[in-house]
Parts: C-alpha cells; sequence; structure tokens
C-alpha cells in the first residue's frame, strides 16, 4: 500500500467532512458552533498523521528480514535455475567434467595455511563444501579462459548453495553481472542493492511497492545477509578493473563472496594493485583430448552412429 495515496485519500475525506460540516453550520444558522467545524477538522488531522506515520510503517514492516530474504531466496533459484537449463545444464552429468585447481600464488592466506579449492565440474556439492568450511569469511575466486565454464560453475554453486543443508547459517547468495557496474559513477553497495531489488521485486510487488522493497535490499546488503556472486570482472573497461576490484575489497572485505574473472585478466589487475584479502582461488584447467571425446561419447544419443564413429577414429 502506497503511504502518499492512503495519505491523499484522507485529506480529500477531510476536505470534505470540512465542507459539507461549513454549509451545514451556514443553512441552520448554527454559526456560533464552527468551533466544532474547526475540532472535527483538526482530529481528522490527527488521525491522517497517526494512520499515515504509526500504523502504515507497521503493515509494511511485517515483510521481516527472514521473509524478505526467502523471496529473494526464490527469485534466485526461479531464475538461475532456467538460466541452467538454457545452457543444457539439467544435471551434473550434463556438465564436462572440467577439473578446478588451487592457484596458490593468487590466493589469500590465513595465517601459515594457503585457502585452497579444488574439485571437478561433475561434482559441485564438494566444491561447495569447501567453499563453506573456509573460516573466517568464506571468499572465493573462480578463474580460466573465455569459455572454460566459470559463469555455469558460478551459477551451478548458487544453486547449490540453496539446496545445502546448513543454507540458512549463511547468507543468500545473488548473481550479479559486473558488465552493467560503472564503479566511476555508481558506488557498488548501491548497485548492488538496486540490481537485487529491480531483479527480486516481482516476488513482492503485491505487498511493497519499489521503494519500500528497494530500502528493505539496502538494509540486507549492509548487513551482510545477502552474498554477492560477482561474475565478469574482465567485462569492464580495463582502466576502471583496478578500481572495481579495490572497491569490492574495500565495500565487501568483511563479508562473504564469489568472484568469477577470466585468469590473464584478474592476474594483471592484481598485478596492478587489485587486490581481494582472504580468498580461496580455484582455475579450471584445459580439458585433455581423451575427456573431451569421452564426454561426447556419454552426452549424444547417437554416438554409435557411422557420422560420429569417423570422427571419434581419429582419437
Amino acid at each position: 500500500m502506497n503511504r502518499k495515496r492512503v495519505a491523499s485519500a484522507f485529506t480529500v475525506l477531510a476536505v470534505f467532512v470540512l465542507v459539507g460540516t461549513s454549509l451545514w453550520f451556514f443553512v441552520t444558522g448554527k454559526g456560533l458552533q464552527v468551533a466544532g467545524m474547526a475540532a472535527v477538522a483538526s482530529a481528522l488531522g490527527v488521525i491522517t498523521t497517526v494512520f499515515v506515520d504509526k500504523v502504515l510503517p507497521h503493515t509494511q514492516r511485517t515483510l521481516q528480514a527472514p521473509d524478505a530474504l526467502q523471496r529473494i531466496a526464490d527469485a534466485v533459484r526461479v531464475e538461475w535455475s532456467e538460466e541452467l537449463v538454457h545452457r543444457f545444464v539439467a544435471t551434473e552429468r550434463d556438465l564436462v567434467a572440467v577439473r578446478w585447481l588451487p592457484r596458490t600464488d593468487l590466493a589469500g592466506r590465513l595465517g601459515d595455511s594457503d585457502l585452497l579449492i579444488s574439485g571437478t565440474m561433475r561434482d559441485v556439492s564438494a566444491i561447495v563444501d569447501q567453499f563453506m568450511q573456509l573460516r573466517p569469511r568464506r571468499r572465493m575466486v573462480l578463474l580460466g579462459r573465455p569459455g572454460s565454464g566459470k559463469s555455469t560453475l558460478a551459477v551451478s554453486v548458487v544453486i547449490k548453495i540453496l539446496d545445502h543443508p546448513q543454507y540458512r547459517q549463511l547468507a543468500v547468495p545473488v548473481p550479479l553481472s559486473l558488465s552493467s557496474w560503472n564503479p566511476n559513477a555508481v558506488a557498488l553497495r548501491d548497485w548492488i542493492s538496486r540490481r537485487i531489488a529491480d531483479d527480486s521485486f516481482e516476488y513482492v510487488k503485491k505487498d511493497l511497492d519499489r521503494g519500500e522493497w528497494l530500502r528493505i535490499v539496502q538494509r540486507l546488503v549492509t548487513q551482510g545477509r545477502l552474498l554477492p556472486v560477482l561474475d565478469g570482472l574482465d567485462e569492464l573497461a580495463e582502466k576502471v578493473r583496478v578500481r572495481a576490484l579495490q572497491d569490492i575489497e574495500h565495500t565487501l572485505g568483511g563479508q562473504d563472496l564469489v568472484l568469477a574473472c577470466r585468469s590473464e585478466e584478474y592476474s594483471a589487475v592484481k598485478e596492478a594493485g587489485g587486490v581481494l584479502t582472504g580468498v580461496a582461488v580455484a582455475e579450471a584447467q584445459d580439458i585433455e583430448l581423451d575427456r573431451a571425446v569421452g564426454y561426447l561419447r556419454e552426452m549424444t544419443s547417437n554416438a554409435t552412429s557411422e557420422q560420429w564413429i569417423k570422427v571419434y577414429s581419429d582419437y
């Protein structure tokens, strides 16, 4: 319900009562009772103020943080499960078994121990388990060549976290493409809040208007209740990448985080002064030829056809 509309409605009602009462006093000749008319108008004004400023906010606050987080999680699950289907990924079996190994030269450190993440695209659950065991913060960077599966793994990790038994102990993961962010024009926290609010508004629009929902999301972001899964640092203009990574570290340094980027570009940004602290870094490995052929054999329904046999025979 929109507070301004309700306030306007009450104001109009107060005016009608005021005019009607004035006419009645004039026709009946009870001019001395104008004081009563003024009292009625004053009372209506007080009621309007109290209702708008006290009752309405109480009604709107019935969407508490757990409910708001659940609606965002629902929005993420629907949108990004569909995205995986569009990428022809219905199950982990549909993923080529790309191996992910630690990049200790790029990782942050916790005491004397490297923060390590490793696994394969066929066992995303194992990667998520390792991610959830990271301390004191869960922060992971996924690197790889173009087309190596960084974005697909990032989205798969999001869905696995939402399915994880300990999910409610975590911030709600939300995939966000950095390509739409201008670090020189918009503060990261504001950009994250507006993107999430816009993407999930469909799930709350019956209860809240956009402005109210944005304010709720802003509080959740500030409180660290949402886990940004940022993809595409390499898609930003080269001249702003260092600034972007510095802003990410400054704004989200104390929060959980997932970042996906091309290996070469991330290394260049780090060498130029951009840095994320306390992160585990995993990099996609090139696929061996026999692994690629095995995947094609497994996933191709007509793998025994004459055309495919001819392809495989060359290897």
